[in-house]
């Protein structure tokens, strides 16, 4: 699993780029909050701090780090401990990503699903969410079929022969568990 992941890192595995969305989001709404789950280092954090001049919130929550408390890696940045699969989201969260982190929540948990579904009906309507699912991972088939019933299949995208992106937005409550 990669632990360190710097700003550019979500551009090369999501093919987003999470300061133009944030610095857009503080023109428009003057906030930006961004939860990365299974964040690892969380250094994507430090560096949105460091390029919004710590304006956007940016929140890293993993169960398998070395912080028993809130870790701060800049101005409005923190990595929190917790359970990805059921932490608590406050109701102004715009983004959450989560890179490679399905696979071990799926191997380890098996909740992948649970987790998915509980991320989506965090965000409020507009917010967006990107998670990464390597094929490898256990019931990869089936995630990526009842996702794409679901959401419909621009909602997936190859980012290469191993790994599908789900990048959706939200646009209404998760009403039935897949």
């Amino acid at each position: 699993m990669t632990r360190e992941r710097g700003l550019g890192a979500y551009n090369d595995e999501f093919g987003i780029d999470v300061e133009a969305i944030a610095l857009e989001s503080l023109a428009k709404h003057d906030r930006f909050v961004w939860y990365d789950m299974c964040c690892g280092d969380f250094q994507g954090g430090r560096g949105l701090s460091i390029a919004t001049n710590g304006k956007a919130e940016s929140v890293g929550v993993d169960l398998d780090t070395v912080f028993i408390d809130d870790y701060i890696v800049g101005r409005n940045a923190v990595i929190r401990r917790g359970d990805v699969i059921d932490y608590p989201l406050p109701e102004n969260v715009d983004l959450i990503t989560c890179v490679m982190g399905l696979y071990y929540i799926q191997r380890h948990q098996k909740a992948a699903s649970q987790a998915i579904e509980h991320w989506y009906n965090a965000l409020p309507i507009g917010s967006r969410m990107i998670v990464q699912m390597h094929r490898e991972m256990p019931q990869f088939t089936d995630m990526t079929g009842s996702l794409s019933a679901r959401f419909g299949t621009k909602a997936l995208r190859w980012a290469d022969v191993s790994n599908r992106i789900f990048d959706v937005t939200k646009s209404e409550e998760w009403s039935d568990t897949f």
